[in-house]
């Protein structure tokens, strides 16, 4: 590449500063052309240093609605699906094509539920342990991740479990369950709590705060997801079922993504927002979601209004060690005092859905955000 096109095509704004003509790639592939909302097309790179690949050609297809994946294998339009969050009823239908093989694996993302400390009820501590301790994420686990993790093989269930770290996933070495006791669930402590907050019980069920814009009424709160997204909604419906036994009254409001995670998320217009995190293999990348908001410059990601000049401290020192040993004390320390300022509530490990074609050799899924396609240098049509 010519040294004066290396120097202006950047991570942030190359590609909008030159437009898809500039092909940058220094892989097996590169890409010959992008419709937005449609496709992107790769074809090998003919000046790759290392072995030629064996596919003329890649498209990547962006199937917004799952439920259209079964029908675009069927017809031969698809040779591999990887949806944004699997359901019984996708595997289901995946699982009865001829000539089609699947993969479920955990992964490198996970379901959570934020807490907007803006809202001058989640800005108390005990409403957010309270919220927390009222969560039978358990419930979640055995309802919606355990039985996808079956459709493969049953005995794969066992890989479901509650998830008591944002930083590191149970697949990863440096994982520890940091949470305590802070998340276990407790719906008549979580009572005990909102009532410490100055919450009493009404005569509907629901508790009503003796202050606040609420005072003397139902205690009610906002969740919001991206809307169409079955396992998502299931989410909400458990969650919002297992607030009604502990006196919250959660109202279900959810957005198509482009809204929920272009308006709502990033202006702070919410109460409570359910979605996945999507990690890498970095434990770094988190600093933007949890270091102090008031950071606007590097914690651009941080919508929750959470701040702690401790967790920042922290990050710094992470960040400027080169010991993994030590980093990883760090970040679990991070994750300690995230729970107990119960910042987020992390929720579940997302299962990892991968279905291909079985005329393919050498497709290996991977479970971080690469995704499927990390070795597609060997991807291959099978003798």
């Amino acid at each position: 590449m010519p040294a004066h096109i290396a120097e202006k095509v950047g991570f942030n704004n190359g590609f909008q500063t030159f437009g898809p003509a500039v092909k940058v790639s220094g892989g097996p592939y590169e890409i010959q052309s992008y419709t937005k909302g449609e496709d992107l097309v790769e074809v090998p790179n003919p000046k790759y240093w290392g072995p030629k690949t064996h596919l003329s050609k890649i498209v990547y297809r962006f199937i917004l609605d799952d439920s259209q994946d079964a029908p675009a294998i069927s017809s031969g339009e698809v040779d591999i699906v990887n949806p944004v969050i699997p359901s019984v009823a996708y595997a289901d239908s995946i699982k009865s094509i001829p000539n089609f093989a699947a993969s479920v694996l955990p992964g490198l993302e996970f379901q959570h539920v934020d807490f907007n400390e803006s809202n001058p009820y989640l800005a108390k501590l005990a409403v957010r342990e309270a919220i927390a301790l009222g969560t039978n994420r358990t419930q979640m686990i055995q309802r919606i991740v355990a039985p996808i993790f079956s459709t493969v093989n049953p005995a794969d269930a066992s890989k479901a479990q509650v998830l008591n770290n944002r930083i590191y996933m149970p697949i990863q070495p440096p994982y520890q369950n940091t949470s305590g006791t802070s998340a276990t669930f407790d719906p008549t402590k979580a009572k005990q709590l909102l009532k410490s907050a100055g919450m009493t019980m009404g005569s509907d069920g629901y508790m009503q705060p003796s202050f606040g814009p609420l005072k003397g009424k139902d205690f009610s709160l906002s969740i919001s997801t991206t809307s169409g997204v079955p396992v998502r909604q299931q989410i909400e419906e458990l969650f919002q079922a297992n607030m009604k036994a502990i006196g919250i009254k959660i109202n279900i409001q959810n957005y198509d993504a482009s809204t929920l995670f272009g308006t709502v998320g990033p202006k702070g217009e919410f109460d409570l927002i359910e979605f996945a995190w999507v990690s890498s293999p970095f434990a770094s990348g988190n600093q933007p979601i949890y270091c102090s908001y008031t950071n606007t410059s590097v914690c651009g990601e941080n919508w929750d209004h959470y701040a702690d000049p401790k967790v920042d401290s922290l990050f710094n020192q992470a960040l400027s060690d080169l010991n993994p040993t030590t980093d990883a004390s760090l970040y679990n320390q991070i994750d300690g005092l995230l729970w107990k300022d119960m910042a987020t509530l992390p929720l579940f490990e997302n299962p990892v859905y991968y279905g291909y074609s079985t005329k393919y050799s050498n497709l290996v899924p991977n479970p971080t955000s690469v995704g499927i396609p990390w070795n597609a240098q060997d991807w291959a049509l099978k003798a």
